[in-house]
């Protein structure tokens, strides 16, 4: 039975050296697996019970990443701290349930304890409640957080149940949910109700039966930043098994790698888990996913203030995504043309209350930025290949959360194309669409 074991693992690495050059960035350098790299904050200790994160539609873990960052300044180990990823595109609230019952009986299982926390954030809280009503799952769950989701749910008689929600969220509104302890975000936007501060001081004090954190605020870590996350197909999260991410410094001006070899290489393993990579502080990183079947993504982020669990990377050229088969049959790959996604990962982008610009063009406007769209993500290419910017829209936008933009960005000659929210900017090369990938800027602060 082992040696049957032995030849699984051994078959994908053989796959891999088939597939990609000896030494990530063409020299000597090895990617690295998660299990090489040991735990992400080592001898960590701490007593408090684990806490599980549901995401709701088009999510995945990271949508918790503030919230997650707050938790571990506050004492939790990243171990506690378990993020469910589920096919929220799909709406497959049964097969997130499934997962979430396994997690959960895992977690009791291997921790010690007889209880976890548990947070559902949108259509996630469709997939908690259909769990805790379960016979004999309440039991599990020591403390639920009911975060922008249905105000018309039912739960079992004795579960602690708490529901966050803002009047400012135009996709769900406040959730009044009868007969539990409701409160309120003020000012929060959908994904704000799960990523201000005020949301984790609710969640903290809720879990911690009574007790306040220590700080709500995400502050510059002193230490070694260590990070670590996953590859997954976007909307779906499949795990991309097996993707190689490339780490490179980059020059904050330009975008441009300021070395020809990566710092880092990793593998994602089975379940898309990568890391663990020690960052510098006040660096810019180009973080460079490649999976067998679909182009090169190429991530550019600000700064890591501190060390992070759920640096997500997210795929596009995947057959079986349902949302990448949707996204690259609106926005063509062509080497006369790059293609960019800005995308703001903890907050929407709303006219009239937000900045948002490509090259100084605006995108906080009411076509594309509307509070109804709530719109996190934005896809720029020239959707014609008709080599000119049409800034019309196609039906993509007509998604919630998500818009695109019929924005044409040549490629010769190379130069860099400057994105901005609310103040924070990141330059990011006009790499060639078709043969040298998408460029994603994400904005988290």
């Amino acid at each position: 039975m082992k040696k049957l074991k032995v030849s699984f693992l051994v078959f994908p690495l053989l796959f891999l050296a088939s597939q990609f050059p000896a030494g990530c960035g063409g020299g000597s350098q090895t990617c690295k697996t998660r299990a090489e790299s040991g735990a992400l904050i080592p001898h960590c200790s701490d007593s408090h019970r684990p806490i599980i994160f549901v995401h709701g539609f088009l999510g995945s873990g990271d949508n918790y990443a503030d919230m997650v960052q707050r938790f571990l300044q506050n004492g939790y180990c990243p171990e506690k701290l378990v993020l469910l990823d589920w096919n929220g595109v799909g709406m497959d609230v049964n097969g997130g349930v499934q997962a979430l019952s396994a997690r959960v009986d895992e977690l009791i299982a291997s921790s010690g304890f007889t209880q976890v926390d548990l947070i559902g954030h949108s259509m996630g809280g469709f997939v908690c409640t259909s769990y805790v009503n379960i016979t004999g799952n309440s039991a599990k769950i020591a403390h639920y957080l009911h975060a922008a989701s249905s105000p018309v749910a039912a739960f079992p008689s004795g579960l602690a149940v708490r529901s966050i929600s803002s009047h400012a969220d135009t996709v769900a509104g406040f959730t009044d949910v009868p007969g539990v302890d409701n409160r309120e975000i003020p000012g929060a936007d959908h994904m704000q109700v799960i990523s201000k501060a005020e949301a984790f001081a609710e969640a903290y004090e809720f879990f911690n039966d009574g007790s306040g954190p220590a700080t709500t605020a995400i502050s510059e870590q002193e230490e070694k930043l260590r990070l670590e996350g996953k590859a997954v197909s976007l909307g779906d999260n499949l795990p991309l098994a097996w993707a190689r991410i490339e780490i490179f410094p980059v020059d904050p001006a330009t975008g441009e790698r300021t070395a020809a070899k990566p710092e880092a290489c990793f593998l994602a393993d089975a379940e898309g888990k990568w890391g663990v990579f020690e960052a510098k502080k006040q660096v810019y990183y180009e973080m460079a996913l490649t999976i067998a079947d679909g182009r090169t993504i190429h991530y550019y982020r600000q700064p890591f203030r501190r060390s992070q669990p759920a640096v997500y990377l997210r795929g596009l050229g995947q057959a079986d995504s349902s949302i990448t088969a949707l996204i690259t049959s609106i926005v063509p790959y062509n080497d006369n043309m790059s293609i960019m996604i800005l995308f703001a990962s903890n907050q929407a982008i709303f006219s009239g209350r937000d900045t948002a610009s490509l090259d100084g063009h605006d995108l906080a406007t009411p076509e594309l930025s509307s509070p109804a769209q709530s719109s996190i993500a934005y896809f720029l290419s020239d959707e014609n290949l008709n080599g000119a910017s049409d800034y019309t829209q196609s039906s993509l936008s007509a998604m919630t959360f998500l818009a695109d933009l019929d924005y044409y960005i040549p490629v010769t000659p190379r130069r860099s194309v400057r994105l901005e929210v609310n103040g924070s900017i990141l330059n990011i090369p006009n790499w060639k669409s078709d043969t040298e990938g998408v460029s994603l800027a994400v904005f988290d602060y």
